[in-house]
């Protein structure tokens, strides 16, 4: 989602239309709350000349909510991922990418995009299924 906020961003053309599609509500966009919190994390430490505040992370953050399903996790999500983690035998940050990919599959998405597909892949063949790297408009 970063790559949607934040117009320095070398994948920030491609992110943004997509994320607007799903704000209009064109197609349907969902978002884990534990991203959210990881989503504050990354805008206010990326390098930038202009440091992103935690009143403008904020505020991206909250107007970025609007026209998504935003997915809550319980503890039987997150011992799943941690489950999946497990049983590949995956380490360290690999377990968020474990909890995005859980968010997707309790509410049944048909896609994830992410430009990280070779971290999600580790996941197993249902989490697999689901990769999509996103494409700009019009691109074949």
């Amino acid at each position: 989602m970063t790559a949607a906020f934040v117009p320095q961003h070398p994948n920030h053309g491609v992110c943004r239309p997509w994320f607007q599609r799903a704000k209009v509500g064109e197609l349907q966009g969902y978002v884990s709350l534990h991203t959210v919190a990881e989503l504050y994390s990354v805008l206010t430490k990326l390098p930038l000349a202009e440091k992103i505040t935690p009143t403008t992370a904020q505020g991206i953050i909250l107007s970025s909510l609007e026209g998504f399903v935003k997915v809550r996790l319980d503890l039987a999500d997150y011992v799943a991922a941690i489950e999946v983690v497990t049983q590949y035998g995956l380490v360290s940050g690999a377990v968020f990418d474990a909890v995005i990919a859980q968010a997707g599959l309790k509410v049944g998405v048909d896609r994830i995009l992410t430009f990280n597909v070779r971290d999600f892949e580790r996941l197993g063949d249902e989490v697999r299924g689901l990769m999509e790297v996103p494409i700009a408009p019009n691109t074949p």
